[in-house]
């Protein structure tokens, strides 16, 4: 895709994942990677007002969010991937806070998460601690929690990674409903993923 048509992509894909409410006000960052170039979402852009012109190339550290090196990072560990979501998802926050994993429940996530989800130690936002932590992990797994954060997901499109971040929240509702209704966590078993990757 050219530049022009990333945007676009990006600036729906931000749209999406703001109606999903996976995002509040300017927090988390979405980006797309053509070729050698790296185009972000500018710093304090809300994502539900985020237009085509909104997105820049990572190199211009004066309007990038200061979690650009996150990004960065993770296309550096997976040349495989061409997107990478970070959100601020609430249930997905709410079951990490209570040391909880989200281990599979529905085929979607089995599918989209075939390794599960990783999680890392806390790191102050911006670092380059967390940019570390989060490109190690991600290099074995298309969902990483980041510590009292966020979540990022990756994928080989924007279409994929936004999925992903939309299905990590779903799955991590209907395990939070289980546990305040009290109710047993029926997970797939083994045998079911093992066939689930088959398909």
């Amino acid at each position: 895709m050219n530049p022009k048509t990333i945007k676009k992509e990006l600036a729906r894909c931000a749209g999406e994942l703001a109606s999903e409410d996976l995002v509040s006000g300017g927090a988390g960052n979405i980006s797309a990677r053509a070729g050698k170039q790296i185009y972000i979402k500018k710093a304090a852009i809300r994502f539900k007002q985020a237009e085509p012109k909104d997105f820049v190339n990572i190199k211009n550290r004066k309007q990038v969010s200061a979690e650009w090196r996150l990004h960065l990072y993770c296309y550096k560990a997976r040349p495989d991937i061409k997107t990478v979501v970070h959100t601020h998802p609430v249930a997905v926050l709410s079951l990490a806070s209570m040391g909880m994993k989200i281990k599979p429940v529905t085929v979607d996530f089995a599918v989209y998460f075939k390794n599960g989800i990783k999680y890392t130690k806390f790191a102050l936002p911006g670092s380059k601690n967390l940019a570390e932590l989060t490109a190690k992990a991600i290099k074995n797994y298309d969902g990483v929690i980041l510590s009292n954060h966020g979540l990022v997901t990756v994928g080989t499109s924007l279409k994929e990674a936004t999925l992903r971040s939309i299905i990590a929240e779903r799955e991590a509702k209907i395990i939070l409903a289980a546990k305040l209704l009290n109710r047993r966590i029926r997970n797939l078993t083994k045998s079911q993923l093992k066939s689930i990757y088959k398909l």
